[in-house]
Parts: structure tokens; sequence; C-alpha cells
């Protein structure tokens, strides 16, 4: 499956009686436009591998935010990409190769980046079938590619990052409680002082999940499709607390998210309830969710004085 995009125009200038078009200078040259390709293939059913391709050129740096105002607001990044997957049960892998097409973008080039992961797998199947390990691996050859306009040189990094998670859920009846530890190592070949370092980061923490339901089959109306009703409310308790950092966000040039990880500590509380009723077939269809969560940061004035990429980075 896969598209072709394409939109061209002879442009006579713009009226500059209209405040909108004061926002864009004057025009380089009237023909404007933009071609994108995208091509998507399953290799065997979508089974294990998949490739896909991309080409986004629009060498007019102001024709997406002037025609296309949605697309330039929320969508992602043009650019010109070749990407292959492979997917196994719970373990899985990709090759992305990333470039950039259009000189006036600033943008991350991979040249390529390799990732794997493996989810929740029992360590030992048939002694210790509750202890989990989720491995994931992300190896990038990384070029920042710089606006033509701004007066600042290219970025290159070599990066891989490796992340090794142990969990232990357990479910005792009325509770579950989700203990968990995991080790973060990612090596740079540069830091700012162009130094080769590596970052260790360890975090710990768990989650304790209660739920109370209840169930009242007489509680019907038919009109509104309610047949029968079911009330779910759940209590969870979060922690998790990073520590050892021995590399200052401040010494990183910031490519990526990873790339702004230090330490953190977070305390959640969440309080969620479902309504849940049958469907014309009998099959449980919910209705009404609602969540009502606070968070609670034990170090306030190093971890909530301005927006951390960590709590927005699981496991926080």
């Amino acid at each position: 499956e896969g598209f072709v995009y394409t939109y061209f125009l002879h442009d006579m200038g713009r009226d500059l009686d209209i405040s909108y078009n004061l926002r864009f200078p004057e025009l380089v040259r009237p023909e404007r436009g933009k071609v994108h390709v995208f091509h998507r293939q399953d290799l065997d059913a979508g089974k294990h591998w998949r490739y896909e391709i991309e080409s986004y050129y629009v060498p007019d740096r102001y024709l997406r935010d002037e025609f296309f105002e949605q697309e330039f607001r929320e969508g992602k990044d043009p650019e010109a990409a070749g990407y292959i997957r492979w997917l196994d049960g719970p373990s899985g892998a990709y090759v992305y190769e990333r470039h950039r097409l259009n000189d006036w973008q600033t943008l991350n080039e991979y040249l390529p980046r390799l990732h794997f992961e493996m989810l929740s797998v029992p360590l030992w199947e048939k002694t210790l079938d509750n202890l989990y390990v989720t491995q994931k691996v992300d190896a990038v050859q990384l070029r920042r590619r710089i606006d033509k306009e701004l007066p600042q040189n290219n970025i290159d990094l070599v990066r891989l990052d490796s992340v090794t998670e142990v969990s232990l859920p357990w479910d005792l009846g009325y509770f579950q409680v989700s203990p968990f530890a995991q080790g973060r190592l990612t090596f740079y070949d540069a830091d700012l002082s162009n130094d080769a370092e590596l970052r260790a980061i360890w975090t710990a923490g768990g989650r304790f999940v209660t739920q109370v339901h209840a169930t009242h089959p007489n509680i019907a109306w038919e009109r509104i499709g309610l047949r029968g009703l079911r009330h779910t409310a759940e209590f969870e308790l979060r922690y998790a607390r990073s520590s050892g950092s021995n590399l200052s966000t401040d010494d990183l040039f910031p490519f990526e998210e990873v790339d702004q990880l230090g330490e953190f500590e977070e305390i959640g509380l969440e309080f969620r309830q479902r309504l849940l009723t049958k469907d014309a077939q009998g099959k449980p269809r919910e209705f009404f969710f609602s969540v009502l969560g606070i968070e609670y940061y034990p170090d306030p004035d190093r971890d909530a004085q301005s927006s951390r990429v960590d709590n927005y980075i699981y496991p926080f």
C-alpha cells in the first residue's frame, strides 16, 4: 500500500492587505509545490517482515505553513527514509535510514538507526515464571543537519543505548504488587567537549494496584442500550526513582529525549473508574471511563521547577 501526493501552483503574489500574508516574506519564485511518495509492503502477510520507503520533497520553506497549516503544526517532519521491521512474538527489531531533502530544515539524520526490543520474557520459565526481563538496545549514527540560513555547523554523534529491566509481578488476590529494577547504559562517542562518555542511570520502583467491582444485572434501559451494569474501581500507587547518573545533561547535545535524562523521583496516585454494559450480542462494552490522578515529587527543587523529559519517559 502507499500513495503519491503532489501539489503545484503558479503563485501570482501575496495580497499584503490581508494581515495573514504579512507573516510571510516576499516570494522568491512563483512556481511552488511539493511531492510526497510513500510505499509500505508486508513481505510475509505481515507476520514478521515489513518495509517502508518514503520521500517528501518541499523546496519551498513556507508552503506548508501557508497552505497546509494542520500538517505544518501537527504532522511529522518531511524526510527521505527507508525502514525495515521484523517481529516475532515478544521480540522485534528495525533498521531505519533517514536523510534530509529540504535544505531549509533542521533535522536529525539516522545513518542508520538499529533498534531491538524484547518485552517481558520470563527469565526462568520453569523456576521463576513470574520474573520477567525486558531488553531494549538502540544504536544510531546521528547527524543534526542545520537549516542553511543558520550560522551553525552540522553535528555528528554515535550513540549506543541499552536498557535492561527486571520485574517481579505478584497477584495476591485483593491486590497486585509489581516491583522492578532497571539499568540504563548509554555510550557517546563525543560529548560537547569532544570526549567519549559512558553514562549509567539506575532506576527502581514498583506498582501497587487494587480493584473493587460490582455487577448489577437488573439495571437495564434498552432504549439507550443499557443491558446490565458492571462498575469497576481501581486504585494504583506508583513509585520510581532514578539515581547514579554520572553525566550532566549540560555536557551533551540534546539530539533526542534520551540525551536529556538524569536523576528523578516521583510518586503517583491514580483512581480509575469504569462502567460497562453488554451490547446486542451479549459482549461487554465499556461506555464510561474516568481517571483522577496526582503526582508528587519528593525533591521539588530538582524535579518540579521546569518541564523535565524524565517525567514523560517510562517508568515515570
